[in-house]
């Protein structure tokens, strides 16, 4: 009998809930404001703050929005691993004096990056038990008969010691 290869595609779903795409949002929301609360004042008077020498505030905050933009697509768009790391990256922007801010995006990029889908998990521990299943009745199926065609008897409970071996006794010395 020819075994068959199938190659199955496990269902695995790598993409976000819908209530995680809701916090995610929300998140995003927050970082935004908090862009927008730590480097406004900077932009509207730049004569009464202190910045980066060199650096206009301005691309402080263009950069912070783009990082918010993009950790939001990737969020909504792509897949969970993807967007994890773009919302964990967002954590870590320019955010001056304010970088606690960062940190619902932190908490959040490490939670869906990393966080095992139940179903996947399922999914693949029952195609490896298939497979286990498998292999081992192949084996049986390969032990149930012997070279020479004829069947294997069925293993005996029964014990059965040793054979002794004669030893010499005092008389025959």
């Amino acid at each position: 009998m020819k075994r068959q290869i199938t190659t199955r595609l496990l269902p695995v779903s790598t993409y976000l809930s819908k209530r995680e795409k809701q916090i995610g949002t929300a998140i995003a929301v927050f970082t935004l404001a908090g862009f927008l609360f730590t480097w406004l004042p900077y932009v509207v008077s730049s004569s009464s703050h202190k910045v980066a020498k060199g650096v206009h505030p301005l691309e402080y905050l263009l950069v912070g929005v783009a990082m918010v933009i993009s950790a939001l697509a990737g969020v909504l768009f792509l897949r969970r691993l993807i967007g994890g790391a773009l919302f964990m990256l967002l954590a870590f922007g320019p955010w001056g004096g304010g970088i606690i801010l960062g940190f619902p995006a932190l908490a959040f990029g490490a939670f869906v990056a990393f966080k095992r889908d139940p179903k996947t998990i399922a999914a693949r521990k029952e195609e490896a038990d298939r497979k286990r299943e498998e292999r081992r009745q192949t084996k049986l199926d390969a032990k149930a008969v012997t070279k020479g065609g004829k069947p294997i008897p069925a293993p005996s409970k029964r014990y059965t010691p040793p054979a002794s071996t004669r030893r010499r006794s005092k008389k025959n010395n």
